[in-house]
């Protein structure tokens, strides 16, 4: 039995070190694995060759991005393997492999590409306008929109054999994981193949073969994978499982599942308390195999055209963000570059434990706790982490600011309140109407439960989050005045009357889905604002806000930092998002 107090802790520049990796794709020859490094000034694109190890970039110069909000797939191989497609600051580009200047492609004016594919000669590009986005493809030097009805395209995939092509798009006030449709285009039609206004559909992906259709569908309930055929008929669920196959589509470019070359067979991503796991799923005949893995999340998966490789990302609670490759014949896992900080045995790093709390109206919601270890904790200082999104989640993934925290002695507690991805349609859906309420409900529920089991000390706790974190801390705040002793609110949305015009148009309608339609609903609107009961913050509160911030605006913290009528701190950051 142990009372945590205030430890050494794990160095914060050892937390911080490193850079991110991201999005590795196999050559078509499978020789050489491409991915995406982050450096702090800018993604670089980085050619890693698999029979000796070389490492090489690409570009050095041009930075990759979207130039967007959210952005995503920032390159695709070509389908002979000599050249890369890629976007720098929203401007679509290309570079042979074994060039090194990169040609700019024509575009365009006034939007900002992204998320290239190519296949069967066809280029195609995700592209942003100032409301809404196109599929573009590029031909022989001309430019083709590709309208499918939709305002937001995502993730084109194209048929080998026919060049067909298969598209994710959905339109306000639906977000993607409300409501949204797989479209099939051919050279004489476009049309719905899945999904709907009350249906979350995103993934296509056409087999090797061209034969079969493959995307991810909640119309069970979960988000699992579905198959049809190439020609858009006979959609149908492999496997009806109560389990989650994917995250939330903020960004294009997810890969959540991967085909195997005999177009039979897929690896794909299992969401189980709040870390992922992966598995191969024979499609004709449901029958499923896990991978021996160690435990962690799992995401952008890809598999060489021989066969032989399963390449992906993987974090853990000590793990920053490591290349994997895993051999889906011989079994051998092997580590290809290793992002961030050192895993260390004698460092005290948090493996977070999966709990499930009951809530005040006799439903059920979860969190990760940090600092339990295998040790029985009494009366520790907290500290209570709300996600963002809020169609988020709090995952088994390396995470600097909880390590820190729970290496200095704080349990830290990361709730999954109602609206999490991960539990199921119903559980993410339940947030609809009633944000401001059970993200709040819950975490102080939360709260109140690990104190009934004289884990947390009820007179040593604080609350911080971002984005939609924000908003829940700074209610929580309001509503329980005295409650929590500190808190921080990270670019935390304030008015929702204002979100809507000043937010990126990708969340412009968010609002009517958590909360309701302006007029009808201007008192829940007003309710749930905190902006407008600042003044009942006591608590001592610091406010973090990017400048630039595109998503949640400075306006927002400004006007909640006026209105605080207890101590405040407010600092800004001049550039950053």
């Amino acid at each position: 039995m142990v009372e945590r107090g205030f430890f050494t802790g794990i160095p914060l520049n050892l937390l911080l070190a490193g850079d991110k990796i991201d999005f590795p794709r196999f050559s078509p020859e499978d020789s050489v694995l491409a991915f995406v490094q982050n450096h702090g000034k800018g993604n670089r694109l980085f050619l890693l060759n698999l029979e000796d190890r070389s490492l090489v970039s690409l570009l050095s110069d041009e930075g990759l991005s979207s130039g967007t909000a959210y952005g995503g797939g920032l390159f695709a191989w070509s389908e002979d393997g000599k050249t890369i497609y890629f976007a720098s600051r929203g401007r679509p580009y290309s570079i042979g492999i074994d060039e090194g200047l990169p040609s700019p492609l024509p575009m365009l004016e006034g939007g900002k590409y992204f998320a290239p594919t190519h296949g069967y000669g066809r280029l195609l590009w995700c592209v942003e306008f100032k409301a809404h986005m196109d599929l573009i493809e590029m031909t022989n030097g001309e430019v083709r929109r590709h309208n499918i009805g939709e305002t937001f395209v995502y993730d084109p995939s194209v048929n080998a054999t026919n060049g067909n092509i298969a598209v994710h798009g959905w339109s306000p006030p639906q977000m993607s994981w409300n409501g949204s449709k797989i479209f099939l285009i051919t050279d004489s039609e476009t049309f719905p193949v899945c999904g709907g206004t009350d249906v979350s559909v995103c993934q296509p992906r056409f087999s090797p073969d061209g034969s079969r259709l493959a995307f991810i569908s909640d119309e069970t309930g979960w988000w699992n994978i579905w198959i049809a055929k190439a020609d858009g008929s006979d959609p149908h669920v492999v496997r009806e499982l109560n389990e989650d196959h994917c995250y939330s589509t903020w960004v294009t470019g997810q890969s959540s599942f991967a085909w195997l070359p005999d177009s039979k067979t897929i690896v794909f991503t299992r969401y189980r308390e709040a870390s992922i796991k992966l598995a191969t799923l024979n499609v004709v005949t449901g029958e499923i195999s896990s991978l021996p893995l160690p435990k962690g999340t799992y995401t952008h998966l890809t598999v060489s055209n021989d066969g032989q490789y399963l390449a992906y990302m993987f974090s853990d609670y000590r793990t920053f963000g490591d290349l994997g490759l895993y051999g889906l014949k011989s079994g051998k896992q092997s580590k290809l570059i290793q992002g961030g900080v050192v895993v260390s045995d004698t460092l005290p790093f948090s493996r977070p434990k999966h709990i499930a709390f009951p809530t005040r109206d006799g439903s059920t919601a979860y969190a990760l706790v940090y600092g339990m270890d295998d040790m029985e904790v009494v009366s520790a200082p907290a500290v209570f982490v709300i996600h963002g999104g809020p169609t988020g989640m709090s995952m088994d993934k390396f995470d600097a600011l909880k390590q820190f925290l729970a290496s200095k002695g704080w349990l830290v507690v990361a709730v999954n309140h109602r609206g999490s991805v991960g539990y199921g349609r119903a559980f993410r859906e339940a947030l609809n109407g009633n944000w401001g309420v059970y993200d709040v409900d819950d975490t102080i529920d939360c709260l109140n439960y690990l104190v009934s089991q004289n884990i947390v000390d009820p007179t040593r706790c604080a609350i911080m989050g971002g984005s939609a974190g924000g908003f829940t801390t700074l209610l929580s705040l309001i509503r329980y005045p005295s409650l929590f002793r500190a808190g921080v609110c990270l670019y935390g949305v304030s008015d929702l009357y204002s979100l809507g015009e000043e937010t990126h148009f990708l969340e412009a309608h968010y609002d009517r889905v958590l909360v309701g339609t302006l007029p009808v609903d201007t008192q829940k609107y007003f309710d749930r604002s905190p902006v407008f009961h600042a003044s009942k913050i006591k608590t001592p509160l610091l406010v973090l806000q990017g400048e630039e911030d595109p998503v949640v605006p400075k306006s927002q913290s400004d006007r909640v930092v006026e209105s605080v009528s207890g101590v405040v701190e407010y600092r800004t950051y001049p550039g950053e998002g």
